[in-house]
């Protein structure tokens, strides 16, 4: 289930009264809720109130400001006509919006609405006042969640069709698919290093149509890492190419690890004996597991360890091909930290040491 198909799906389900699917599709709206608010006018009042108010609830709930998850609600409500709602599941949903943080213009829009109990836009108002006059006093973690700053959500990219599918590293090399696909490495938007180079340029790794080789030396524990630099990664998918115009020296076991500080690599996928690439250029995507707390935080840094032979017995590190999916943060230029993450949150960047991979990079 997809951003493109959730929708349509969801519908269905409705219909069927299958929950199972329901439920997974809500998640897949949620995680993409601002590019699908972007992208049309998202009207879901098909939905039972049950479902909807799952959906405004979801902790994933990827929002740009709090006016469109206003409006979202709004549609529904006039849509499913106000007199068949009660007060009380009216005041459930519109609880679902973080008033507080609207500006004065939206606020105004709000009030004229007249759909928001006075109560909350009272409070509203007086949290706002507190926010100028008293912001030291306010214990962020007692407030009710209607009043909580909202966790900003990052771009969600879905796995859709390996090396030729709209990736992170295909979205970064097209500017935001704003002008023509250039190699992301050459413009700078990303970086990329390796442990040696025997054969081939070490942009090869992130090209898309050109298929060139880029080998590693002989060398044992051989690794190439990228630098995402502005942006972080939520990962929940790679992809990776096989190097050589021939199966042979093709990777067989190796990690995926993922970093914040290039210091401390933390496993997110591990490989022993996968023959998954097994022909010239062979191209395999492969899934992380959500459960696992390592791929529950975003990451800046990846790198492909390889802590075994290859195919043909050596050492050799053979890509031309890699491409990550998943949820992108971008980093403040002014600090290191997540713009996504919640003001004076702790931070979830730290990564811990691993015994089966290095605690330093070097060029």
């Amino acid at each position: 289930i997809s951003k493109d198909s959730a929708i349509s799906i969801l519908k269905k389900s409705a219909y069927t009264k299958d929950e199972t699917i329901a439920k997974i599709c809500i998640s897949t709206i949620a995680r993409n809720f601002h590019a699908l608010s972007e992208e049309n006018n998202l009207k879901l009042n098909f939905l039972s109130y049950e479902t909807f108010l799952s959906l405004v609830k979801n902790e994933r709930l990827c929002v740009k400001d709090e006016y469109t998850v206003y409006l979202f609600i709004k549609t529904y409500v006039i849509g499913k006509n106000a007199r068949k709602l009660t007060h009380k599941q009216k005041h459930e949903l519109f609880e679902n919006v973080r008033l507080p943080y609207l500006n004065y213009e939206q606020l105004e829009k709000v009030v004229q609405d007249n759909l928001v109990s006075d109560e909350f836009l009272a409070e509203a108002l007086i949290h706002r006042l507190a926010m100028f006059e008293a912001k030291e006093t306010i214990d962020k973690y007692r407030l009710p969640l209607r009043l909580r700053k909202r966790t900003i959500r990052g771009r969600m990219f879905e796995f859709k069709a390996n090396i030729e599918g709209k990736g992170v590293i295909n979205y970064l090399a097209t500017n935001g698919s704003k002008s023509e696909w250039k190699n992301p490495y050459v413009s700078g938007v990303i970086k990329i290093q390796s442990s040696s180079i025997e054969k081939g340029k070490i942009q090869n790794i992130v090209e898309r149509d050109n298929v060139i080789e880029f080998w590693t030396q002989d060398i044992p524990s051989s690794w190439v890492s990228i630098d995402f630099k502005n942006v972080a990664l939520l990962p929940t998918y790679y992809t990776l190419r096989h190097g050589a115009n021939s199966k042979m020296d093709a990777l067989r076991n190796w990690v995926l690890q993922a970093s914040n500080d290039e210091q401390n690599w933390t496993v997110i996928s591990r490989h022993t004996c996968d023959a998954a690439l097994n022909s010239e250029f062979a191209v395999k995507t492969w899934p992380l597991d959500d459960g696992s707390d390592a791929v529950k935080i975003p990451y800046r840094h990846f790198r492909i360890l390889q802590t075994g032979h290859n195919s043909g017995g050596n050492n050799f590190l053979a890509l031309s091909g890699i491409e990550f999916y998943g949820e992108v943060h971008e980093i403040s230029k002014e600090t290191p930290t997540l713009i996504s993450k919640a003001d004076e949150q702790p931070s979830p960047l730290k990564s811990s040491k691993k015994k089966d991979g290095f605690t330093r990079s070097t060029r």
